[in-house]
């Protein structure tokens, strides 16, 4: 638990005053017009996001339901249900692990040293190959139905999957996997870590 003493400091067009982290326990961090989180320890939250223009950094592990990156996120470690990267502008960072049953991100900058996650769709939707042309029909499987559209018309859509619903399924204490499978990630599984060209350290679940 984040104790009270945790500094946190947001900032914007030239302000830089202090918030108390009660105003941001277990609830909903979303950052924006330029403003920046900054957390000296660990932060806890419903939801994390940030456009492109603002700034959340945690020193220690970001755990949320989900978080989503339009600018930067930079992160010791994070564990969450659903990590989602777009827009180009700023990065997804996380300098030890990123542990998620989803992790998805379209043309946004993103490393992590590690990734322990169910399932990664990591490509540039703009620019389909055919490897992401087959992750982006596996991902459209990986969430529930309800999120999936047929005719690909959406608020913020990756494939045929509605982001912004998934996000809002998720956060109201929804799974980012289909209704009535098991877990994209079980704690008894192995991870196996695996570099990939650009030097993007991906989970795979073994077995």
């Amino acid at each position: 638990m984040t104790p009270p003493e945790t500094a946190i400091a947001r900032t914007n067009s030239g302000r830089g005053d202090p918030i108390p982290v009660a105003a941001r326990w277990r609830s909903h961090v979303d950052m924006y017009n330029g403003e920046a989180l900054i957390v000296l320890g660990d932060l806890h939250a419903t939801a994390v996001s940030a456009d492109e223009t603002a700034h959340v950094i945690v020193a220690g592990t970001l755990i949320a339901r989900s978080v989503w990156s339009e600018g930067n996120v930079l992160a010791g470690d994070v564990d969450a249900q659903l990590v989602y990267g777009s827009y180009q502008a700023g990065t997804l960072g996380v300098s030890g692990t990123l542990r998620a049953c989803l992790v998805v991100n379209t043309m946004h900058g993103f490393d992590a040293g590690a990734i322990e996650a169910g399932f990664v769709f990591d490509g540039d939707t703009g620019f389909l190959s055919p490897q992401d042309e087959q992750q982006l029909h596996e991902l459209a499987t990986r969430v529930p139905q309800s999120v999936v559209r047929a005719d690909g018309q959406g608020s913020d859509m990756v494939g045929r999957v509605d982001m912004r619903e998934l996000i809002r399924h998720v956060n109201a204490g929804g799974s980012p996997s289909p209704e009535g499978s098991a877990p994209l990630v079980d704690e008894g599984q192995a991870i196996n870590t695996i570099d990939s060209p650009a030097g993007l350290h991906r989970g795979v679940i073994a077995g």
